[in-house]
């Protein structure tokens, strides 16, 4: 049998609000494999406790651990510390006793075909981690691949540390994992800084990586995009679930930015307000700043040659013509990044997560590398998506402002290069991707993404499987396919009607000449916990005013905003 897990019989006086306890923690009952590495049960708060092992653990090389003195059995088979699980099935319920506790459930899990990560750090150092994105920890580190392979191992010499915006609110984390050197782990190249994703938005788990590896085979230059991989993570015994490892983006630039040259330069595009305390960062206008990632010590003077390159940058993407005095734009990294964007309908593309490098000696200007797309193909924040639509294209500020792919759709040069692209190289990929490697990924995480969706219920809601959860994002992409087919291939006519909420966000989605707009939401549903749009169902019209009529055909494009309670009609 194989098997995997997470936490611990814990005792009384715990509560499931500290299941980011330490190994360290007294714990009546554990799990070793192969005489090393140490699982930990987790309680569901439901009366069942879940042993979630490796993939390359089974019933013969895992042993029960019983703390001095205390007395527990499986099954009504009494345990001996050391003492082989063998003959324990996966997923079969066993009562299990743990001293005088109360008896529950116990389900071991059985795992498959992905690699696992131990991090042990410190007593109680994991709580001051979750609890502090800025703080980090020295840590021991054992990755063993699908097979049970001990491809890295460092009993010391690691650092992890929380990392993300959104993500790191959540109670599954993402950190960042820092080895003592440069390593290439589980066939990816070598790096120093790893991120591990939490993923915690997609129910599929697979959108981050699928896309990632999609861009690494169309970019443009060396580094387009992190390589990644997944990996199951315990935190001192404590399984967190399935997670994707990847290369930072730092390490990632490094294939193509030297970090020696005081001219190079790296920004991410981001709204101000996921900047951290004391950032580095240039401002684009009101609703935008540019972080600068590179130089890490960035001079007053390289942050104005910085600052005047943005500016250069907004103005071209605001002209009509393909170039600007001072800038070099990469035409061929900015259809391509751009591509990605739009194929995948990245939600966040205008507002996060956005790099472009260069060198400051001669306005070079290059797009990417891709980051970030948890929030994509049909994945949004709100309970509400398209296939019919086109993210990148969302402008700042109610469109006071226009985002940089918006305004570089408009060069000629750029646009006809995304068109050519999409026709002649990466359609065919895409159809491939849908129906052949998507399914093959999730076949491969299938096992693990089961556990994850045990581990953390919460988070995995919206579809009661996750083989629903896949059949749900390739639907969706076969009809963006069709949708993109129609726009840029066929050349059918369609019109834009926007959104536009009080918060200033902004959506859209194109309609066919002639038909109705069937899928618009109501305000309410688009808008976000807070906002006080609870109760609001209709659009109005800016052209005139007047409410809009869902059934009725559009003939043009059109604009539409929302009112909040209280405020009264136009």
């Amino acid at each position: 049998m194989k098997k995997r897990a997470i936490i611990l019989c814990l005792l009384a006086v715990f509560s499931l609000a500290c299941a980011w306890c330490a190994a360290e923690e007294a714990a009546p009952l554990r799990f070793q494999i192969d005489g090393t590495q140490i699982v930990n049960l987790w309680e569901d708060g439901e009366g069942t406790a879940h042993v979630f092992l490796p993939s390359f653990a089974d019933d013969r090389n895992t042993a029960a651990l019983l703390e001095d003195g205390a007395e527990a059995s499986i099954g009504g088979v009494p345990l001996v510390s050391g003492m082989s699980c063998a003959g324990f099935e996966g997923g079969k319920e066993y009562e299990l006793v743990c001293g005088r506790d109360p008896s529950r459930k116990i389900v071991f899990h059985s795992s498959a075909s992905v690699a696992a990560l131990f991090v042990t750090t410190g007593a109680d150092e994991m709580l001051r981690v979750n609890a502090d994105k800025g703080y980090e920890t020295s840590a021991a580190v054992s990755l063993y691949n699908a097979d049970g392979a001990l491809v890295y191992s460092r009993p010391s010499g690691c650092r992890i540390g929380g990392r993300g915006n959104s993500t790191w609110l959540k109670d599954k984390k993402p950190y960042n994992l820092k080895l003592e050197r440069a390593e290439e782990l589980l066939g990816m190249g070598a790096a120093k800084k790893w991120s591990l994703l939490a993923n915690t938005f997609d129910e599929t788990n697979l959108r981050n990586k699928v896309i990632l590896d999609f861009a690494g085979e169309i970019g443009p230059y060396q580094g387009f995009a992190p390589e990644c991989a997944f990996v199951e993570l315990y935190l001192n015994g404590d399984y967190q679930g399935l997670y994707l490892m990847c290369q930072s983006v730092k390490d990632t630039v490094s294939a193509f930015l030297d970090p020696s040259d005081e001219d190079g330069y790296e920004i991410e595009l981001m709204m101000p307000g996921k900047l951290d305390q004391g950032a580095d960062a240039v401002s684009l206008n009101p609703a935008m700043a540019a972080e600068i990632k590179a130089p890490s010590d960035c001079t007053d003077e390289q942050k104005a040659r910085i600052q005047d390159l943005v500016t250069a940058v907004s103005e071209w993407i605001g002209t009509d013509g393909d170039e600007h005095p001072g800038i070099r734009p990469n035409i061929e990294s900015w259809a391509r990044k751009m591509l990605i964007e739009i194929v995948f309908e990245n939600y966040d593309s205008p507002n996060a997560s956005q790099y472009f490098w260069g060198s400051l000696r001669d306005g070079t200007v290059f797009a990417g590398p891709c980051w970030d797309y948890d929030l994509s193909m049909g994945l949004y924040y709100i309970h509400w998506s398209t296939p019919h639509a086109i993210m990148a294209f969302k402008d700042w500020n109610l469109g006071a402002e226009v985002s940089w792919y918006h305004g570089a759709w408009g060069k000629p040069a750029i646009r006809d290069r995304v068109l050519a692209l999409y026709r002649d190289e990466t359609h065919t990929k895409l159809l491939d991707l849908v129906e052949r490697r998507i399914p093959a990924e999730a076949g491969v995480i299938a096992a693990a993404a089961l556990s994850d969706r045990i581990r953390w219920p919460e988070y995995r809601r919206h579809c009661e499987s996750f083989s629903e959860a896949v059949t749900e994002l390739t639907e969706f992409m076969r009809e963006r396919i069709r949708f993109l087919d129609a726009l840029w291939i066929d050349g059918r006519e369609y019109h834009v009607v926007t959104m536009r909420l009080p918060n200033t966000r902004m959506l859209h989605c194109f309609v066919p000449d002639g038909e109705r707009c069937g899928e618009l939401p109501e305000p309410q549903e688009v808008s976000l916990p807070g906002e006080g749009m609870e109760g609001v169902t209709a659009w109005y019209r800016e052209d005139n005013n007047e409410v809009f009529d869902p059934a009725a055909k559009v003939t043009e494009d059109l604009a539409l905003y929302a009112i909040l309670p209280g405020e009264g009609a136009p």
